[in-house]
Formats: structure tokens, C-alpha cells, sequence
């Protein structure tokens, strides 16, 4: 075995399969000239074959620019062709670098990357890597020239790779995107190592793929479905142009929050009217995607009815799955994820052939990685065997054993696993060996951890969702222990996996050794210790991100966002601890905002219902409690359940006169506020709207003062009491004239330009929602967004720009339908009626208009001053653009609509006119 620094041409035929079906003869007379070709070209300029493939040529060559001019007569002579012939198209690829090579052939991450190179170029196309163009780009004679394709990340799943493209006069110079990751929507994590062997078992998933819309790899925990699925998926981007989606499922334990997973994934939020079942299949309708569940074992019922629905709903869309037992749905392919191959643990033929082996061959290269100057001597080969074939093959098991030569020889790793083994006897007679042998290798490993990194690898266990180093620290953390070396003693030894989460680095457990520092913390005795730690960790957190008055920025809700595994956690936790009930309350009322700016509010509500139904949250503080309800009321609010909205709120009010403070009675007047104007009307309202802000005032919390004095004011717009809602908004502006605050601003600004609407004022309305927008913009808040994009759109219909009003309304409910902002997507489906009638569209806008007034009175919310309005401008409209007969006949076909259904037709007709 000698290693050596070496030049690879990679050559691979396009669409090879498919032309050996068409016609195997003439396909056979075109490989045997192809097969010359290359060859010819190769020797000519000094290099040697490999090996030649059924789909491409692998050459070596000891000069890169000798390389680059056999590319070319490649390229060259399969252009020409012969008159009769099969037209065979190749891509080629030159990358340079150290190699392992052994009996003629050539091993390790270079030959790889080599490959991963070809795969992502165009049929023509020649690439260069980096490291060969630093070589030539000096010296690079005329006409040969490098041209820089920019860096990607290829279909590796490793790190990135600065590609240019060979040019020359007889090459194209044309070509369509490289295939690789950036080409197709996709979310695939990069990895820091590679795949080793698996050719057979992906080319396996992908003959099960092209006969199946769902494949199940099934297999034992760290066997390697994840790795092969990862692999399997980046493979098949191209067949998949609108978005290959990894939804990762090992840190969920509720059922109910497998949908919302996938649903973050792609972007959606919950849309009112709908499912969260329904807001995916909507999405996925009509495009062609494939999503990865990983790790549906402990939710399968779950992801069965999940997959079950969408493939029934979305024909596009394909579904890779992994699990430890099948989903068991119609049409579901399944694939049992095998070992990798293992040797004879005589084996009689020496180190070389024993090191083509997989199992060996992963051993060997991630043992490389751990020491960089590992080496195997002839004389360690029996031993090597007896390692790989002990380990089952199991990709796993072969990692962390491969983590320990830093510290041990292979001879004390060997002499570790006879020793560790022995106690297997002990235990299950009937278990899988597989499982009996990743146990025992996990629990070695964890034996020659130091004390320090045990304790931690037990500790880690309860944060579901990942840490940072920081995170770590805090709950995990002893008096005199060392946190960051005990982690970096865990990452060394392959028990935890590194990535990163923006500039912070963040670490987390595979599933398989979560489970394992599971068992270690129970048994230790300080779960319960560990679950309390995790829950102030999370309570910390909350209280930094959240502000007493205001909305999260949206730094804080992406920080949330990484959070949310160990928020999950920490709730179930205290749902479970008898002790819990006031912890919990304070971890959901610190946490609500990020459910309610995310479009969560099922997931919000369901978990306040929890907190508040602990036996424990009864005793709580009266002002934590009457907090807490309020929350509970906001969300049944935003989810249009106003009765529900205002006994919470109602209850919430009772709750805080037992211990009032103006702080307090501030927060649950106004919340019961709102839904009391949606059911009784501006007047029901007002006095409790007044109460709130006084209240405020007194309290000093003067951003939620000028806030529900800009939601006092709109009520007032609304129901045509224009001076008294220009007496509000002026004492609005009065305060957010002190502060620099852009959410009172934007409240401000909102409520001046529905003032200015409702006078015929649209020059002024226009100019106050073009500020209304671009504050929303800068704030994340996608439901003011939303609400500012139909406002302007008003404005401008009302100036007679429909075009631009339409573009605008379609834009917002859009927004809308993802965000949390079920009643003012019925207010602009409303004046997208307007709109469509406008533009041309009377038929489709009586369906709008029609449809969203149904919804309107099944959600409870009563038509006011601006409704009615609006419905009149509707029909005037209509009438005057549909005669009697048409309006008649389209009248005979009005059904009820989904709110779904109706932003769908909606958003149609204002594309109508771009």
C-alpha cells in the first residue's frame, strides 16, 4: 500500500441506462468504440486507465496538464462520432490529490471527490477542481483556459468545492447549472465525512424509488439508514426540481408535531381554515418534491398517516423514509438497510485485499481522521479482521471503535472488545446480535470515558433539541468540572456530532447514543435534577429574547427557533414533574410571542392548555395565572374561536382582581378587548379598551399604551366615529413621539392611514401604508405585512391603479394564508373581490366576495360599517359589469369555500392582469 499525489480524469456516460434498453446492440457497438477512444486518449498523453465502468472511464496520470488534453480528445472524438451510431455524450472531470493506491487501483476521499466532480457536470462539459487549476492557471498554454464556475456543494453532502470549466475551441462553452445542491431547493445538512461503499445499496434505493413513491429503510439503530438516505436523496435532485426536504424527527416525542415539523421545514405556517395536513398538501400539490422523514420509529402511526395523506393528495411528490419498522402504508417499498460487508476474521490473503473490504475500509478512514498518521502494518491484518468482523459491520459501532486509536493500538481495542463482549452471555438470549453489539460497543466506549465526560454524556441527554457550548454550561455544569474539555473528550470519540447554527457551533446526539445517555442519566439518579436544569435554562432564555412590551425581534425568534427541541422538552418535563406547574406556566408565558409570530398558535395553545391544567398551577402566583389565561385567550383569538377568546379572557380578568396592578389589569382588559369588539361591536368595547390604557399609562408601559390607543382608534374608523378616532390616534402619536420605537410607530402610522381612507383622503392613505409596509418589512411580522399590502392596495384602487392593486392583494393573502392572520385574510379576500371586479373578474370576484362572507358568519365575526361598505362597492361593481342572466347563472353555481379554497381563486384572479 503507498500513497502518492496523482492527477484522476473521471469520465461518465449521460443517460447510459436508458440508451442500453433502447437498443443493446447498437449500444454495445458504441461503448467498444467509446472504451478505444478513451483509452487511446489516455495513453497518448501518458496516463493509465484504471478501470473502465459500465457508465465511464477512471484514469491516472502523474501530470495535471496531461489530464486536462486527454479531456479534450475524449470530448473531441465523441463528437465526431460515426454515421449510424449511438451519440454518446460524456462528463469529465480533473481533480488532483493524495491517493492510497493498492493492487493497480486508487482509494479514498480524493477518488471520491474526483467522482462526486464528474456527477455534477453537463454532458460536454469538462470541470477542474481547485486544487488542479492551482497547478496549471500559471503555465496554462493557449488555447486551453479556465473558467471560474464559482464554489459549490457537490452531491457529497461535504464541504464545498471552487469548480471551473475547462475551455478550449473544439469544447462547448454553453452549458446549463451544474448539477449540485444549489440547483434544486434543498435543506440537505453537509457532512465532514464520506460515504464508504454502499454503490450497491443506493443503486438498490433508486431502482425501489422509480417503482415506488414511498421507500422505507429499515433497519437496526446505526446500521446507516440516515447516512444512505442523505446520499440516496442528494442523488435524485435533479428529478426533483421543486425541493428535496429533510424533516428530522428523532427530537419529537408528541405525534401531533410531526406535520408541523415538515410544515417548518418548507416554509408553511398554519392557515386558518385549515389543517396543518391540509396547508402541506396545498403546497405540494402540483410540484415535484421528495421529502425525507428520518427516524419514524417512535412515531410511525404518525408518519404513516402523514405519508398515507400526502402521496394521495400531492402525485408528485415522493416520500425516502427511515425507520426501525416499516410505515406500513399501500405502495410502500421497503428496503432493509444491510451491514456493511465484513471479512473473514482468518483471513488468509494479506492486508491489501482485506483492505477493500467496506467495513475495513470505514475503520481505516475515519481511523485516519482521528490520527492523521495511522498506518496498519502486515503483521496487524488478523487483527484487523477480527475488529471489523466483531463490529457486525455496523457503521456505528466501526466509528466509535475507530474514534479510540488516539488512545489505544488496534492490539488494546482488539483485547477491549474480548472483553466487553464477554458480558453478553449475561444478557437477552433471543436478542438481534446487531443490537446486542451496538449496546455493548456504545456502552465500551462510554467505559473509557473519563468520569468528568460520563457524567456530561449522561447529563446532554435531556436537551432534545442540541446544544451550544454555552448551553452545555449551563446545564450541564458542575462545581469544578470542566464542561468544554469534557465536550470536546465526547467529540473526539465520535459520541456526539458537530455542525454549526449561524456562527455559533452546536452539537447533538444521533439518535441510537441519545437513547444510551438516556439510560446512563436514570440510572445515575439525577434525572429529575437535569430536567429542572433544563427548564431555568430554557426560562433564561425565554426571559432575555422576550420584552415586556412589544414583539420578539427577529433575531430572538430565530434563536427560539434552534431552541425549540429543548423548549419541548423542558415542558414535557415539567407536565410530568409534580412539581412543575408554576415553572411551566412562567416557561409558556415567556414563550407564547414565538408560537404567535410563527403562525403556531395549535402548538401555542395546546401547550398553555397543558401548563394550565398541571394540578400544581392552581397555587401559583394570581398574576402569573391571569398572564398565562391571557395568553390562552390571544390564541383562540388569532384562531378565530372568539367565544372561547372571551371566556379565557373573562376568566383571566377574574383571576387578576384577586392580586390587581396596573400593569396586570392592562394586559387582560385589553385582551378582552379584542374579542369583544369582533362579537359585540366598537361600543362593547371601548370602555374596556379606555380601562386598559389608563391602566398602562399609570403603569408606565407606554408602548402597549399607544398600541391599544391605535386599536381604539381603528374601532372607531370602523364604525365611522372618524373625530373620536382622530382623538386617539393623536394621543398615539403624542407618546410614540418620545420613544424610538418602530412598532408604535408602525401602530401609528396604520391607524392614521384608515383614517385618511374613510375620509377619501388616498394620497395621504397611500403614503402612510407605503411606511405601514416598509416598517412590517424590517419587523418580520409577516401579518402586518400582510395587512399593510392589501391597505396600500386599497389606496391605489381607490386612485384607479387596479393592476398594481391586484399585485398587491394577491401578495397579501399570500402572506395571510402562511401567517396567523385569519380575520384580516377575510378582510382582504373581501377587497380582493373588490379588486377582481375591477380588473374585469365580476364572476370570480361574487365567488370571493360570497365565499368569504360564509366564513365570516361560520367564525363569528359580525359584519360591521367597513364590511358593509365594502360588500356595497362589491355589488355595485358587479351589477355594473355582469348583466342580470350572468349574474343569475353564476349565482346558481356558489358553493361554500374553504378559506384555503377562497385566497386560492383569489390570488388567481389578481394574477390575471400581470
Amino acid at each position: 500500500m503507498t500513497e502518492a499525489q496523482v492527477t484522476f480524469l473521471f469520465t461518465d456516460i449521460e443517460g447510459s441506462t436508458r440508451l442500453w434498453e433502447h437498443d443493446p446492440g447498437a449500444m454495445s457497438k458504441a461503448m467498444a468504440r467509446h472504451d478505444g477512444l478513451c483509452r487511446a486518449a489516455v495513453s497518448f498523453h501518458g496516463g493509465r486507465v484504471v478501470k473502465i465502468t459500465g457508465d465511464g472511464v477512471h484514469a491516472v496520470f502523474s501530470e495535471p496538464l496531461a489530464a486536462l488534453y486527454s479531456a479534450i480528445e475524449i470530448q473531441r472524438g465523441l463528437t465526431a462520432g460515426e454515421d449510424g451510431a449511438v451519440a454518446l455524450r460524456v462528463r469529465s472531470a480533473v481533480h488532483a490529490g493524495h491517493a492510497e493506491e493498492r493492487d493497480g487501483d486508487y482509494f479514498g476521499p480524493t477518488v471520491n471527490r474526483a467522482a462526486r466532480l464528474a456527477d455534477s457536470a453537463n454532458p460536454g462539459q469538462v470541470l477542474v477542481s481547485r486544487a488542479v487549476a492551482m497547478q496549471v492557471e500559471a503555465a496554462l498554454p493557449a488555447p486551453l483556459g479556465l473558467r471560474s464556475l464559482g464554489t459549490i456543494r457537490l452531491r457529497d453532502l461535504q464541504s464545498e468545492e471552487a469548480v471551473y470549466q475547462l475551455a478550449h475551441p473544439e469544447l462547448g462553452e454553453s452549458f446549463p447549472p451544474l448539477r449540485s445542491l444549489e440547483t434544486t431547493p434543498n435543506n440537505l445538512p453537509s457532512l465532514l465525512t464520506t460515504l464508504v461503499g454502499r454503490r450497491k445499496e443506493l443503486a438498490a434505493v433508486r431502482a425501489l424509488a422509480d417503482r415506488s413513491r414511498l421507500v422505507t429503510l429499515v433497519g437496526a439503530g446505526g446500521i446507516g439508514k440516515t447516512r444512505l438516505a442523505l446520499q440516496a436523496a442528494a442523488y435524485q435532485l435533479d428529478r426533483h426540481p421543486d425541493g428535496v426536504w429533510l424533516v428530522e424527527l428523532s427530537a419529537l416525542s408528541d405525534p401531533a408535531l410531526v406535520a408541523q415539523a415538515l410544515a417548518r421545514v418548507l416554509g408553511e405556517r398554519e392557515t386558518p381554515g385549515m389543517t396543518t395536513l391540509q396547508v402541506i398538501a396545498e403546497r405540494l400539490k402540483g410540484r415535484r418534491t421528495l421529502v425525507v422523514l428520518d427516524n419514524c420509529e417512535h412515531l410511525v402511526d404518525e408518519c404513516a398517516r402523514l405519508a398515507d395523506a400526502l402521496l394521495k393528495s400531492a402525485p408528485g411528490l415522493r416520500i425516502l423514509a427511515t425507520s426501525r419498522s416499516s410505515l406500513d402504508v399501500d405502495g410502500e417499498a421497503i428496503y432493509n438497510v444491510p451491514a456493511l460487508a465484513i471479512p473473514d476474521p482468518d483471513f488468509p490473503s494479506g492486508l491489501a485485499p482485506l483492505l477493500e473490504v467496506d467495513a475495513v475500509r470505514l475503520f481505516v478512514e475515519r481511523a485516519t481522521l482521528h490520527d492523521p498518521d495511522f498506518t496498519v502494518p502486515e503483521s496487524d491484518a488478523g487483527r484487523l479482521a477480527r475488529i471489523a468482523y466483531r463490529l457486525d459491520g455496523i457503521p456505528l459501532a466501526i466509528e466509535l471503535a475507530a474514534a479510540r486509536v488516539r488512545t489505544l493500538s488496534l492490539e488494546e481495542i482488539d483485547r477491549g472488545l474480548d472483553d466487553r463482549f464477554g458480558l453478553l452471555t449475561v444478557g437477552s438470549r433471543v436478542a438481534a446480535p446487531r443490537h446486542k453489539t451496538l449496546h455493548a460497543l456504545v456502552d465500551w466506549s462510554w467505559r473509557l470515558l473519563t468520569p468528568g465526560a460520563r457524567r456530561l454524556y449522561a447529563r446532554l441527554a435531556v436537551m432534545a433539541g442540541g446544544w451550544t457550548l454555552a448551553s452545555a454550561r449551563s446545564v450541564c455544569a458542575e462545581e469544578g468540572g470542566d464542561i468544554d474539555s469534557a465536550l470536546e473528550e465526547l467529540r473526539d470519540n465520535s459520541l456526539v456530532m458537530e455542525g454549526a447554527a449561524g456562527s455559533e457551533r452546536r452539537f447533538r446526539f444521533l439518535d441510537t447514543l441519545r437513547e444510551h445517555a438516556r439510560l446512563q442519566l436514570e440510572a445515575s439518579g439525577e434525572a429529575r435534577e437535569a430536567g429542572q436544569r433544563l427548564a431555568r435554562y430554557m426560562l433564561r432564555t425565554g426571559e432575555e429574547l422576550s420584552p415586556e412590551q412589544g414583539k420578539l425581534a427577529p433575531a430572538s425568534l430565530d434563536r427560539l427557533e434552534a431552541e425549540l427541541g429543548n423548549l419541548r422538552a423542558a415542558l414535557e418535563f415539567l407536565e410530568m414533574d409534580p412539581e412543575g406547574g408554576e415553572a411551566g406556566l412562567r416557561l409558556v408565558l415567556v414563550a407564547w410571542r414565538y408560537w404567535y409570530m410563527r403562525g403556531n398558535s395549535s402548538e401555542g395553545r395546546a401547550r398553555v392548555a397543558a401548563a394550565l391544567a398541571h394540578p400544581d398551577a392552581a397555587a401559583a402566583p394570581d398574576d402569573l395565572r391571569a398572564r398565562v389565561l391571557n395568553c390562552a385567550a390571544a390564541f383562540a383569538y388569532v384562531q378565530g374561536d372568539f367565544h372561547a377568546s372571551v371566556e379565557l379572557g373573562e376568566q383571566a380578568h377574574a383571576v387578576a382582581l384577586r392580586s390587581p396592578t396596573p400593569q396586570l389589569m392592562g394586559v387582560v382588559l385589553a385582551g378582552l378587548a379584542h374579542p369583544r369588539f369582533i362579537l359585540e361591536g366598537h361600543a362593547a368595547a371601548k370602555g374596556l379598551y379606555e380601562a386598559a390604557i389608563a391602566a398602562q399609562e399609570a403603569a408606565g408601559q407606554w408602548s402597549l399604551a399607544s398600541h391599544n390607543l391605535t386599536n381604539v382608534a381603528n374601532n372607531a374608523t370602523f364604525a365611522g366615529d372618524l373625530a373620536a378616532a382622530e382623538g386617539y390616534v393623536d394621543r398615539a402619536e403624542s407618546i410614540g413621539e418620545r420613544f424610538d420605537d418602530d412598532w408604535m410607530r408602525a401602530s401609528c402610522i396604520y391607524a392614521r392611514g384608515n383614517l385618511a381612507m374613510q375620509r377619501g383622503d388616498h394620497a395621504s392613505a397611500r403614503d402612510c401604508m407605503e411606511r405601514f409596509l416598509a416598517l412590517s418589512r424590517s419587523s418580520g411580522d409577516r401579518a402586518r405585512e400582510g395587512m399593510a399590502l392589501f391597505h396600500l392596495g386599497q389606496a391605489l384602487l381607490a386612485r384607479g391603479e387596479a393592476s398594481e392593486a391586484a399585485r398587491l392583494h394577491r401578495e397579501a393573502i399570500e402572506l395571510l394564508a402562511r401567517a396567523e392572520g385569519r380575520l384580516e385574510l377575510v378582510n382582504a379576500l373581501e377587497s380582493a373581490a373588490l379588486v377582481a371586479a375591477h380588473i374585469g373578474r365580476a364572476d370570480d370576484a361574487l365567488r370571493i366576495h360570497e365565499g368569504a362572507s360564509v366564513v365570516r358568519e361560520r367564525m363569528g365575526f359580525p359584519v360591521g360599517m367597513q364590511a358593509r361598505k365594502m360588500r356595497g362597492a362589491v355589488m355595485e361593481e358587479v351589477s355594473r359589469r355582469l348583466d342580470a342572466p350572468k349574474r343569475r347563472e353564476v349565482e346558481a353555481t356558489l358553493r361554500p369555500m374553504s378559506l384555503a379554497e377562497l385566497a386560492a381563486l383569489a390570488g388567481r384572479a389578481c394574477a390575471s392582469v400581470a
